[in-house]
């Protein structure tokens, strides 16, 4: 071997020590630095639930972590970090209404890796099963009760407003506006849209007028279904007002009505009026729900049409109570003051 040769190899051996030796150091440091378990949302406060609508505590934790969880000092369960709800490093917990008592309940959340000191996070919250008094303001004052993601409360232009905390928009984000609640409902807000995440060819935002939770086989958390009425600018439809059921990994049925308009442009603000109500046959008995909504750029007069739609093409939602939500399904929007007010079981016919 020349003395040239040899130069080359112990320099390659030397370049490939030093880069071996930078990646074990990185990897050291995000093995043993980056946190083992963060509690972004535990809300102080539960309002009232119902069926397979859940009180959700939301975080994230060391992607090598094993996690587990108990309520009420009982037995504990492990929590599962899995596609597309809650892939590592998020995770929820989900806790029925079968498992919540009124008042004080404690819930200790435990994560252990190889190699890393063990993390215990203690919460408690107050569950309050009153029900909602209609009609009411949703100025975001209250402690936000998220289902998924990691929600923010800010300020833009004077006024309080909410959104998916920046860099962490991903598959539905759903923030609850009231609890859950039986009988018609009017929610009225504006949203303030800042663009889709690149290359997402589904996309949407909106409310979801009956948010009725997460559908799945008993004991699989998190729940991969879900029960709803939504009404939304959704991509690459426009407006889209939809009923939708969905049992854990099985197909979806929807029954929807959609109205095609251009994209909404970066930083536009938006108006939305839904109106959704039980429909009963003339037994008084349900046959199901009906659904209507006006979408339209903030600043210009209210479309004189309502798009519509019934749940008996197909997703039929049984009689109930349901809760209302704001939803972010890959992108980034800001959500305003909320009212939500009671609906009759068929409304007026004028658009105010």
């Amino acid at each position: 071997m020349t003395t040239m040769r040899r130069q080359l190899l112990l320099w390659s051996l030397a370049t490939a020590l030093v880069i071996g030796s930078g990646a074990a150091a990185t990897f050291a440091w995000w093995w043993t630095k980056e946190p083992m378990l963060d509690v972004q949302h535990a809300p102080a406060v539960v309002t009232r639930r119902s069926g397979e609508l859940s009180a959700n505590l939301c975080g994230t934790a060391f992607r090598r972590a094993s996690l587990r969880y108990r309520v009420n000092e009982g037995d504990w369960t492990d929590l599962a970090q899995t596609d597309p709800r809650s892939p590592a490093p998020w995770w929820t917990i989900e806790l029925l209404p079968k498992v919540l008592r009124e008042g004080i309940n404690d819930v200790e959340i435990h994560a252990s890796a190889v190699g890393r000191t063990a993390a215990t996070e203690r919460l408690t919250f107050e569950y309050d099963p009153a029900p909602l008094s209609l009609p009411t303001l949703v100025d975001w004052r209250q402690p936000l009760e998220v289902q998924d993601g990691h929600w923010e409360v800010v300020e833009v232009d004077g006024e309080r407003r909410v959104r998916p905390v920046p860099g962490s928009e991903r598959y539905d984000r759903i923030l609850l506006a009231t609890g859950a609640f039986a009988g018609g409902r009017r929610v009225e807000t504006d949203m303030v849209f800042r663009g889709f995440r690149p290359w997402q060819t589904w996309a949407g935002f909106g409310v979801l007028t009956l948010w009725g939770g997460h559908l799945d086989q008993p004991g699989r958390f998190p729940r991969n279904g879900w029960l709803y009425a939504v009404a939304w600018y959704m991509k690459p439809y426009g407006p889209w007002c939809e009923f939708s059921v969905k049992q854990g990994d099985g197909a979806r049925v929807d029954a929807f009505t959609g109205n095609g308009i251009a994209d909404p442009h970066p930083d536009s603000r938006w108006s939305l009026i839904a109106e959704c109500w039980p429909e009963t046959d003339g037994r008084g008995e349900h046959v199901g729900y009906r659904q209507r909504m006006k979408l339209w750029p903030s600043g210009e007069p209210e479309p004189a049409e309502w798009l519509e739609c019934s749940d008996r093409g197909g997703a039929r939602l049984p009689a109930g109570e349901y809760a209302v939500a704001v939803v972010a399904h890959e992108c980034q929007v800001e959500f305003g003051p909320l009212r939500v007010l009671p609906l009759a079981t068929a409304p007026a016919r004028p658009n105010r």
